[in-house]
């Protein structure tokens, strides 16, 4: 019998599902591939795996390393068993790239090569998102592609575990030193959104206005100054409260905050 629950994170609802060996999927809701290996029978019921799956998230959306693993039975075929079995050995905060996997599989079967086109479908399909952390994938040079969760979401990660992404890019959109760009601009907006949920008696979930920002950023709605801006005096807005004077300052040199509105400078 499989068993499913939701946990709410800050990047949304996720759906988890175990069976009596241990957890077989962890899904963003609407992801691509979206409960692919989830029976038609299953029962909505937390078992002792799920509960710490629900740990160990808890624990990493803290932004620190867990010191442990759920159970895990991820199921596919051997091919794609191998590849889920390398990405569990690429340490937190650090990125591999698909060329690199298909090397290490191929020296491991006594091949001469193996196509890295063929790793990043098993890496796509991978049904544990997260703790088997196809997010610090990508590509040979430096592209942030192939997420079933979104490339806001695979950015979103990496930022999370203080990866070095100095050096990647979302295809595209302006190439690495915009990338750098964007990283700097999300690193001062989530220390400001911080600072501000800590004057609001509301809770917050910051990281959507972090990925609201990473979505309008990508698609090019607006500029990222006026974005920034947008993102935080609506965020001012729904917890009600001002910055106190001494907290004015710059979030960055074009952004500026005055007596508890941000402006564009």
């Amino acid at each position: 019998m499989v068993y499913t629950c939701r946990y709410k994170s800050p990047l949304g609802e996720i759906l988890l599902a175990a069976d009596e060996i241990g957890l077989t999927g962890l899904w963003f809701e609407g992801e691509k591939y979206f409960a692919d290996n989830l029976p038609e029978e299953h029962k909505s019921q937390e078992t002792q795996v799920l509960s710490e799956t629900k740990h160990w998230l808890d624990i990493y959306f803290t932004g620190k390393e867990p010191d442990f693993f759920p159970p895990l039975h991820p199921m596919g075929s051997i091919f794609r068993q191998s590849v889920w079995d390398i990405l569990l050995q690429i340490p937190y905060g650090q990125t591999t790239t698909y060329g690199e996997i298909a090397h290490r599989l191929a020296r491991k079967q006594g091949l001469s090569k193996m196509s890295a086109q063929a790793v990043g479908g098993a890496v796509g399909h991978n049904e544990i998102s997260i703790i088997i952390p196809c997010h610090r994938v990508v590509g040979t040079n430096g592209s942030l592609t192939g997420y079933a969760g979104g490339i806001a979401k695979k950015i979103w990660l990496l930022e999370l575990e203080h990866t070095d992404m100095s050096h990647l890019f979302v295809p595209g959109k302006g190439g690495p030193k915009a990338m750098v760009y964007m990283q700097l601009r999300l690193n001062r907006l989530n220390k400001f959104l911080h600072i501000m949920q800590g004057s609001s008696n509301r809770r917050c979930i910051l990281s959507i206005s972090t990925h609201q920002y990473l979505c309008l950023i990508q698609h090019e709605w607006c500029s990222p100054v006026k974005t920034l801006c947008q993102i935080i005096n609506i965020f001012l807005c729904k917890i009600r409260c001002k910055i106190p004077t001494e907290d004015d300052g710059c979030i960055n040199n074009k952004v500026k905050i005055l007596h508890g509105k941000c402006q564009m400078v």
